[in-house]
């Protein structure tokens, strides 16, 4: 029993009451020094606290209350309530990665063959990976970075390492599952975001592919971590979810951010430590975008219309038979169109971060099932689809940063049959997110021209 227990706690942190084995044995292997208990919230001594499960630090985070189970004041933690609560009085039970040594039965199927900047982009990463070293890839949307991502990981699975891919949205996640169970055979590997995360298992898996919102439940777990699209909301703006990736780690482990849009923090923390790809894997330019004025174009919305440029432009994308993205600044004002714009096409449906089947319509659309998708910028990463064109509503609202802008331009032309395709901007009036995401494409495109001569 006490190896079943072991295994069960290894690389992770979990609520003692959470750890299904007899309480004696727990104990047990406690006095041994095999698990480390602590409290679920520390007081420190400059009277700060700390909540041991997800890293919260922030005083506005705790609440102090009399303490049903223990009779006395306690304080819990408020930023992890959701997951049951932990305070001063609970217990949390630990244990350091067990060092695996090998994966006997691991096979590597992958047949592709690397464009010459990818090999470049893939090349940089096993080389960080042999030096033990973080690295950023910089690289354009539909660069092709899972697959340069595939030698490294490679690499790190050779060597009987676990490694976890991370991202903050949970598209991204749904898209690597297949693609990596399909080119890292023979190995354990988990797949968790939320509701589907499986803590019936002990951890023992090779990879780990997770929404960062996972790892609460995880300690000095991993050998290495690849962050893709590590620019992205939630993650950029929240202290705790940066801190579990870095908690989560081995001492010393490396973590690789991957994105085509990273911010200036990133650039930094990566200085002399980044590979720019400027080119997208079929070797063709970004498609730069059009920009059509627009004004009052909310009046139109306010009745539960589109604008009637906006309606031709989506008859249009019908009519050739293109799929098709429409991005919109807010849910409010998608749904106050989803009656219309069905009258158009009754396959067109809304998109967000409260649609129950958001993956279901995202796949629908890729099959050919629907003409096209009304859609918040919770689609404007993660997401391919063949031939799709895209058009954005109120460009200019605040939301629509020059990251959003680039990334979702980015959806276009990535086939390598389709390379180009529609991106417009329908704005009232021009923003510096505007200009400055039109100045960022033209430059990745002239940094493409100079490789495409390097490479001949």
């Amino acid at each position: 029993m006490e190896r079943q227990i072991i295994e069960w706690v290894n690389g992770r942190i979990l609520p003692y009451e959470h750890i299904p084995f007899n309480k004696e044995a727990i104990e047990a292997l406690i006095a041994q020094g095999e698990l480390e208990v602590l409290c679920g919230v520390e007081r420190r001594a400059n009277g700060s606290f700390v909540c041991r499960r997800c890293r919260n630090e922030e005083r506005y985070y705790f609440e102090t209350y009399t303490c049903a189970a223990c009779g006395e004041r306690c304080t819990y933690c408020v930023r992890c309530f959701r997951m049951g609560r932990i305070s001063s009085c609970s217990k949390v039970v630990r244990r350091r990665a067990i060092e695996r040594g090998s994966w006997p039965n691991y096979h590597y199927d992958w047949s592709g063959t690397y464009s010459y900047l990818q090999q470049r982009g893939a090349g940089a990463l096993v080389q960080a990976a042999r030096e033990n070293v973080g690295h950023l890839m910089y690289a354009v949307c539909g660069a092709g970075k899972t697959e340069m991502i595939f030698a490294p990981i490679d690499a790190y699975l050779k060597e009987g390492k676990q490694i976890a891919v991370v991202s903050p949205r949970v598209d991204v996640i749904l898209e690597l599952a297949p693609r990596f169970e399909k080119v890292f055979r023979g190995v354990p590997m988990q797949v968790l975001y939320g509701g589907a995360e499986d803590r019936g298992q002990p951890f023992h898996h090779a990879i780990t592919l997770a929404t960062t919102h996972q790892l609460f439940h995880y300690d000095e777990a991993f050998d290495a971590i690849f962050v893709d699209e590590a620019d992205a909301f939630p993650y950029t703006y929240d202290i705790i979810l940066r801190r579990n990736v870095e908690a989560v780690r081995k001492k010393g482990a490396p973590i690789h951010a991957i994105t085509a849009t990273p911010t200036k923090a990133l650039e930094r923390e990566y200085r002399g430590n980044t590979t720019i790809i400027p080119s997208r894997f079929h070797g063709h330019p970004l498609p730069l975008p059009t920009f059509r004025m627009l004004m009052r174009y909310e009046r139109a919305l306010s009745k539960g219309k589109l604008p009637r440029v906006v309606g031709q432009w989506v008859r249009a994308q019908i009519d050739a038979g293109l799929p098709f993205l429409l991005f919109f600044h807010s849910i409010e004002a998608m749904e106050g169109v989803r009656e219309f714009v069905q009258t158009i096409h009754p396959t067109i449906e809304v998109v967000h971060s409260e649609s129950a089947q958001r993956k279901e319509f995202v796949q629908q659309l890729r099959d050919g099932e629907r003409v096209g998708l009304c859609t918040t910028t919770i689609l404007e990463r993660g997401v391919t689809i063949p031939k799709v064109q895209v058009a954005v509503l109120g460009a200019e609202q605040p939301i629509f940063t020059k990251e959003a802008l680039i990334q979702i331009g980015g959806r276009v032309g990535r086939s390598k049959d389709y390379p180009t395709g529609d991106f417009v901007l329908f704005h009232a009036g021009w923003t510096r997110a505007m200009k400055a995401m039109e100045r960022e494409m033209k430059k990745l495109n002239r940094l493409h021209e100079r490789a495409k001569e390097e490479a001949r």
